[in-house]
């Protein structure tokens, strides 16, 4: 483990590196989210995931443990897919993962994402720092 000093600047408050979970594959510009153990898994339609943001490389953990890899993942405002149910009046409004580059309004059977910026029919800009 790297030593650190008081002061010293860790990591970027839009940036953070995360432990991924035995048997993940992170792809590049999807939604990383934390599971119940704290390790970063692909977020998907499911309840109980803290969505941390936007992978930013792939990574292969499908063979590894727990922690074995790392992912770079950015916390911030992304434009992700809209699986349609979210219009313009819907605006500061939550948004619910519907998959790993979508979300959705309901928030049935799934985590929160974020908070929705933009929106046009195809696309859903959404803040991922507040959680």
């Amino acid at each position: 483990m790297e030593e650190f000093r008081i002061g010293e600047r860790k990591m970027d408050s839009s940036i953070m590196v995360l432990p991924v979970a035995e048997g993940e594959e992170m792809q590049t510009a999807c939604m990383v989210a934390l599971n119940a153990d704290g390790y970063a898994v692909l977020a998907s339609k499911k309840t109980g995931l803290k969505v941390a943001g936007m992978a930013m490389q792939y990574v292969d953990n499908r063979n590894g443990k727990n922690g074995s890899r790392n992912v770079n993942v950015y916390r911030g405002s992304v434009v992700m897919g809209n699986d349609g149910s979210i219009k313009q009046t819907d605006i500061l409004k939550k948004a619910y993962v519907s998959g790993a580059q979508e979300v959705t309004i309901t928030d049935t059977g799934s985590s929160m994402a974020g908070t929705i910026l933009e929106v046009d029919d195809d696309f859903v800009t959404v803040d991922i720092r507040e959680q």
